[in-house]
């Protein structure tokens, strides 16, 4: 229980929540039906918050008819009919998409991750019968989804207590969310440990489903997966006392089709803070993907030399299937990132010296992106 949190935190609060004349629950309180001529929606939080630790939690969708929005809040007086989750800055949520039609956007219409007021992950849609995981850990403040168990996609949570939340939508909707005890691969998913043998673990859980992107529709234009927690200090003989260096795992393209004259299509790896630093100019992200496209916020005139060399060096060779990637990134003892480099088959790829103009950067937060 000291990981998995009070039972209470599993059950729905319908008795505080205004529209609670709409909602039945069954005995344990962890099966919510929506009534027949209710309002449009109504959200229901749970009873009791999540403070600290790591906590699975399973939504089983047992009836959709139309949208659903499942997750957690910092803020339980979203309850009731009144406030919409749909991409609520409150709110971090799998946003399931649409019954009724597979257009739209990630707001409205498509799955999405939802969360503090952004909708920027694509995910799988789910239907009646699938279960949507979510691990969450509140002392590192992640939380990662699942469909069926399978990783759909990561968000930062915010530093506060936070409740289940499940937005119903159309009558007979019914949604059972479960408290599931947390296996110690998932802690090592989640970043609950630091333990070295425990990392490679999670970096194997986390490259199959994260870092390969998964099949999706053409109207995609853009897909992103930002995955933290997975550097690792390098040792390097002949670096300079004061810096430090940290590698990612390998990156594999598994396979990558053949692009039929489409030249805005690209491939790019790299690093990112992903919001972990200020907002400065050269807070990144470092992405390279072949064909001289290098990205990396206006990089300082002394680091200008080095990118266009390695974009040159690459000019001919996009990113193909079979290429693996590793980013190592250099840290000075003043806490700054002074150098991305990023190595393609063992090969420097391209490099970005940021001298001291480099953003503070904590490695172990850095993301691989």
């Amino acid at each position: 229980e000291e990981r998995s949190g009070s039972c209470a935190t599993a059950q729905w609060d319908a008795e505080s929540n205004p529209g609670k004349q709409h909602l039945s629950l069954d005995a344990s309180g962890s099966v919510v039906t929506y009534k027949k001529g209710a309002p449009d929606f109504c959200s229901v939080v749970g009873r009791a918050p999540v403070k600290s630790g790591v906590h699975l939690f399973e939504f089983v969708a047992h009836k959709i008819g139309d949208e659903l929005w499942v997750g957690v809040t910092d803020d339980p007086q979203v309850q009731g009919p009144r406030i919409n989750l749909r991409a609520h800055r409150s709110a971090y949520t799998y946003y399931c998409g649409r019954r009724r039609s597979t257009s739209g956007n990630l707001k409205d219409g498509q799955a999405s991750l939802q969360g503090g007021g952004k909708f920027e992950q694509k995910f799988e849609q789910i239907t009646n019968g699938d279960v949507v995981g979510l691990l969450v850990n509140a002392d590192r403040h992640r939380g990662i989804f699942f469909k069926n168990r399978v990783v759909q996609g990561e968000c930062v949570l915010p530093a506060k207590p936070l409740w289940i939340v499940v937005q119903l939508d159309h009558s007979d909707d019914r949604v059972e969310v479960r408290k599931q005890p947390v296996p110690p691969d998932l802690e090592d998913l989640a970043g609950a440990s630091v333990d070295a043998g425990a990392a490679r673990c999670a970096e194997g859980a986390l490259h199959p489903e994260l870092l390969v992107s998964p099949g999706r529709d053409a109207e995609a234009l853009s897909e992103r997966f930002s995955v933290q927690g997975l550097f690792r200090p390098l040792a390097v003989p002949s670096l300079s006392p004061n810096l430090r260096a940290h590698a990612s795992p390998g990156v594999r393209v598994v396979e990558r089709p053949q692009a039929s004259g489409d030249e805005g299509s690209r491939l790019e790896i790299g690093v990112d803070l992903a919001g972990s630093s200020p907002a400065l100019p050269l807070s990144g992200p470092w992405l390279w993907g072949g064909l001289g496209r290098l990205e990396g916020g206006n990089p300082p005139a002394s680091s200008s030399a080095s990118s266009s060399q390695a974009a040159s060096a690459e000019e001919d060779a996009p990113l193909a299937s079979g290429d693996t990637v590793h980013a190592v990134a250099i840290t000075n003892d003043k806490g700054k990132l002074v150098a991305v480099i990023l190595l393609r088959g063992g090969a420097v790829a391209a490099c970005w010296d940021l001298g001291d103009k480099g953003p503070a950067a904590e490695p172990t937060a850095l993301r691989l992106s």
